[in-house]
């Protein structure tokens, strides 16, 4: 997947990247610091985990922010669509689940959800 700077997905990931950076850091700095305690960089972690996963179920929120930021620099506001590729299927093959049609719908499944889930459940550990 090529990076294009012209579409709203571009700006959707600076949101997602963003927001987890901006909770990774306060837990990082937390533990980088002489006198790191650690019941309260759990404390730091699980309020972590807990704003990830709203995040997550928020995806409106994350277009939003993104259409601001698309607007302001004068980006498109809508989600490109990409050809659906298929592969050749013989005669006995089952019909697989279909790709979603829809660029906002195939971008929060396969992008925002998946890499909130990983994210989530590496802090989860």
């Amino acid at each position: 997947m090529t990076w294009r700077l012209s579409d709203l997905s571009s700006r959707s990931r600076c949101v997602l990247q963003s927001e987890v950076q901006e909770q990774i850091n306060v837990i990082s700095k937390t533990l980088q610091a002489k006198d790191a305690d650690l019941h309260k960089a759990t404390e730091l972690l699980d309020t972590s985990i807990a704003e990830l996963t709203w995040f997550r179920e928020n995806f409106e929120q994350a277009k939003t922010t993104a259409k601001f930021m698309a607007e302001e620099w004068g980006v498109k506001q809508t989600f490109e669509n990409e050809r659906n590729r298929r592969a050749k299927r013989h005669f006995d093959e089952f019909c697989q689940d279909e790709r979603l049609a829809d660029a906002e719908s195939y971008f929060k499944v396969n992008v925002f959800n998946a890499c909130l889930d990983i994210i989530i459940s590496q802090l989860s550990r």
